[in-house]
């Protein structure tokens, strides 16, 4: 257990660093994207550019799903004692109970979720992560046994938006590559600065027709 501990640990801080080596690489060939003309060179800048911004999305979200299954998961059975909301928006809830055990006491657990069971006096048998002390899942109960509510948390399900995020990016940079594999669709605008996709050929083409139709 020690040893798996440990090597999580030291993949965690490996993604750490290669985030931050994602960051200078991106910047750099960046750089190269944004100055260099239309060559195989810049449309390599691209792509390694776009990649290198895609695994900063990924990287730290593995470090994160990795920390996640590093921890214990914990159940008990008890009632809950009080529960303080910090946040009651649907959005950005956030509340943490007070829950009275018969084998381990009172015990605080932290839900990013709204449900219906969180008041004084509940019956609840929960199942939350050990460290963080997040609840993943909830049975409510009433006094005779028969169950009321389940509570299901997804706060452990938020590293993956960035994960498929970063994936998307690294996707979209492969598949502009193949279609663009000299960087010529991609122009910047000297006077906004910002990146676009005008084609000068075609405006030329554009303002010599309307040219002749005046003639």
């Amino acid at each position: 257990m020690l040893y798996t501990t440990f090597v999580i640990h030291t993949l965690i801080q490996l993604l750490i660093i290669a985030t931050g080596c994602a960051f200078l690489l991106g910047l750099r060939y960046g750089f190269i994207a944004a100055t260099e003309s239309d060559s195989p060179r810049k449309g390599n800048a691209c792509l390694i550019a776009t990649g290198m911004f895609g695994l900063i999305f990924c990287l730290p979200a593995l470090a994160v799903i990795l920390y996640n299954h590093s921890l214990p998961i914990l159940e008990n059975e008890g009632q809950v004692k009080s529960v303080q909301v910090i946040h009651g928006d649907n959005k950005h809830y956030s509340a943490f109970l007070q829950i009275h055990t018969l084998s381990s006491g009172d015990i605080s657990i932290h839900a990013s979720n709204r449900s219906d069971g969180f008041h004084r006096g509940e019956q609840v048998k929960f199942r939350y992560q050990g460290g963080t002390g997040e609840l993943l899942k909830a049975w409510f109960f009433t006094a005779d046994g028969r169950q009321e509510g389940v509570f299901n948390g997804t706060s452990t399900w938020a590293p993956y938006v960035p994960l498929l995020f970063g994936l998307f990016l690294i996707w979209g940079a492969f598949k502009q590559f193949h279609r663009d594999p000299e960087g010529a669709e991609v122009r910047i605008d000297e006077n906004s600065g910002l990146l676009g996709t005008v084609d000068e050929e075609s405006l030329l083409q554009l303002s010599k027709s309307k040219s002749e139709d005046c003639l």
